[in-house]
């Protein structure tokens, strides 16, 4: 039998109505004592009669409501996924949130975001309970402003982790420990890392047997963020993206443990105004030396290489495409002749001026004379040592089907544009039939 009625006469909906009023208000409690509040009138009387218990499950108890408004639910009941904090919470309290998501990591959550504008500097438990999580699978950590985490120990080990993204941390290994750092992340599938650096190691290791997808980034310095200049390993066996991207300089070297690890993977490399000094240039030539092995190369920033590297480059004996962005003539040379396979070449434009025996004089790349299909000039300006390749390429490309070239908008009429496809469409042509193309390129102001 339903019981009918309750406090002050009121129905079971009534009693639920204020036991949902008086969670509501007990959250706010909270809510002000972390964040600050602009309602300090509203419910002094509560806050008079009301008192937290020390033992209370604070999460537990939280209305759905502030769950809604701080952070979005994981799919099990009042436990928090997601951390959001903004400009506006200037009266945080930093201890609370720590006690969060500690108390969310205990609890096996499976899925963890935390995405602050403000800084978070990590407790020692809230470390510990990250680092003995033993079934997190997803984990966000995206600090606009750097966050410290101490580091426990050497080794951290994370089982079940599947996804990581970490933006702007700073590992601070304790002076204790060996300077060796090492994450061992065994069924990890996606790895992404901004702008982290780590304090008092001389190496770092990331052991991920099954990742699939790196990515690593490095921003230009600033009075918040400086470099690490440790060595990066990364122990992987089935790498299918690696994207890499640098600003003003490389200050690490990252090293794949087995190159074959991205074997027929996509590598994405960029490097944005970089200093051109010797550390910035040797480690671009070391990174793109590791993935001699994939099928794809995107190549933006090549000319922080001295062209003295273009014979040394390795066989890149997998690749079919390759894509580069201003690129000297001697690097492009170096790598046709060491990339026998190549079906299509995409190029955004040539870096400088280079002497016409370059080409005329050199052997002819294997990728020319048997592979070659495909031949896209980003940007051309009518300029001698463009007339220069092209010719190379349609002189030499036995199995030429499509070489195309683009024409800033600016230049279309230009005497030069119309001398340079006069000069062009002269030159021998070995192969049968190839559609030769010009179209106009909208520059971007």
């Amino acid at each position: 039998m339903k019981k009918e009625g309750g406090r002050g006469g009121r129905g079971s909906g009534g009693v639920d109505d204020d036991d949902k009023r008086c969670r509501e208000e007990r959250a706010e409690v909270i809510a002000d004592s972390m964040f600050g509040s602009s309602t300090t009138h509203e419910h002094k009387p509560f806050r008079k009669r009301q008192k937290l218990n020390e033992d209370e499950d604070m999460i537990s108890n939280l209305p759905e409501v502030l769950i809604r408004h701080f952070f979005l639910p994981n799919h099990q009941p009042w436990i928090p996924s997601i951390f959001q904090i903004g400009h506006n919470n200037n009266k945080y309290d930093v201890s609370l949130l720590n006690s969060w998501i500690s108390n969310a990591l205990n609890r096996n959550l499976k899925n963890l975001t935390i995405n602050s504008q403000m800084e978070l500097p990590f407790s020692s438990l809230t470390t510990l309970s990250l680092v003995d999580s033993k079934l997190l699978e997803e984990l966000v950590l995206n600090m606009h402003i750097f966050a410290a985490i101490k580091v426990p120990t050497n080794y951290v080990s994370l089982g079940c982790l599947k996804s990581l993204k970490l933006v702007g941390i700073r590992f601070n290994l304790d002076y204790k420990y060996s300077k060796d750092l090492t994450f061992d992340f065994p069924v990890l599938q996606n790895f992404e890392v901004v702008n982290c650096t780590w304090l008092h190691a001389i190496r770092v290791t990331f052991k991920v047997p099954l990742l699939e997808s790196f990515f690593m980034k490095q921003e230009a310095e600033s009075a918040s963020y400086k470099p690490s200049s440790c060595p990066i390993y990364v122990s992987a066996s089935h790498l299918k993206r690696f994207r890499y991207c640098a600003y003003g300089f490389i200050s690490q070297c990252i090293t794949l443990v087995d190159p074959l690890s991205a074997h027929n993977a996509f590598a994405d490399i960029t490097l944005w105004k970089c200093e051109k000094d010797t550390q910035t240039g040797l480690h671009a030539f070391l990174l793109l030396k590791q993935l001699n092995q994939v099928k794809y190369i995107k190549f933006e920033g090549s000319e922080v290489l001295p062209p003295s590297t273009g014979p040394k480059f390795p066989s890149f004996g997998m690749l079919k495409h390759l894509e580069l962005g201003l690129v000297a003539g001697e690097i492009l040379l170096g790598i046709l002749l060491k990339s026998p396979i190549l079906k299509t070449l995409i190029l955004k434009g040539l870096k400088s001026k280079f002497d016409k025996e370059l080409f005329s004089s050199a052997d002819v790349p294997e990728c020319l004379q048997n592979t070659l299909e495909v031949v896209k000039f980003g940007e051309v300006h009518g300029l001698e040592h463009e007339l220069w390749l092209a010719k190379f390429v349609m002189e030499n490309g036995l199995v030429l089907k499509r070489m195309s070239f683009s024409v800033p908008s600016w230049l279309g009429n230009f005497n030069a544009i119309e001398e340079f496809k006069e000069k062009l469409f002269s030159f021998k042509k070995p192969f049968s039939f190839a559609f030769v193309e010009f179209s106009s390129l909208r520059v971007r102001g």
